[in-house]
């Protein structure tokens, strides 16, 4: 995806919840613009190493997600009793 929004000439938004560093995005397309979309996670180191790496690979922007602090509950999930991952 990198290398085909680098071909149109069009930003990439890369997601906190990717499973791709930043920087091996940055690596696949040198030459294309790049933002960072970032969660505040609740361990702030994890959240810091991210933008600090977005940072050193030359992405240009950051956009913080503010708009989901908690899960929320919902009547269709079923109780499975499992820590919450966040």
């Amino acid at each position: 995806m990198a290398r085909a929004a680098a071909a149109a000439g069009t930003v990439l938004c890369v997601s906190s919840l990717t499973s791709t560093r930043p920087a091996e995005v940055a690596e696949a397309a040198p030459d294309g613009k790049r933002w960072m979309q970032v969660y505040l996670f609740r361990d702030r180191g994890v959240t810091r190493a991210m933008i600090e790496e977005a940072a050193e690979s030359g992405y240009e922007a950051l956009l913080l997600t503010v708009d989901a602090p908690y899960a929320g509950r919902r009547e269709r999930d079923p109780p499975h009793g499992l820590p919450d991952p966040g």
